[in-house]
């Protein structure tokens, strides 16, 4: 979550400040911090009513006529602690941020 600059990090239910995210909820806990701290202005900070329109801003590995990969797990879809959000990822971005630059300054 470094890579977004949350000024109010992670957030709870009601867009209040924790200190860690939550085992029982995967890893929606980030991607509502991202709408808590106005990442994407279109669709306002409450987090208490997240407009589906949210995932129109959000952009997974693949091309635009191909399977985008946001999430993946090795085991069951009811395990939420089993889901990886691809969120630090060089290829996950929120309304294009981060914005990430190639190093020509390859070592």
């Amino acid at each position: 979550m470094n890579n977004f600059q949350l000024k109010k990090g992670l957030v709870d239910v009601n867009g209040d400040p924790v200190d860690k995210d939550f085992d029982d909820q995967a890893d929606i806990c980030e991607i509502r911090a991202l709408v808590a701290n106005g990442k994407i202005p279109e669709i306002g900070e409450d987090v208490k009513s997240i407009d589906l329109k949210l995932l129109d801003f959000i952009d997974c590995p693949g091309a635009e006529v191909q399977t985008e990969v946001c999430a993946a797990t090795g085991g069951s879809f009811a395990d939420s602690k089993g889901w990886l959000i691809l969120l630090e990822a060089q290829s996950f971005q929120i309304n294009k941020e981060p914005k990430y630059i190639l190093s020509s300054n390859n070592k």
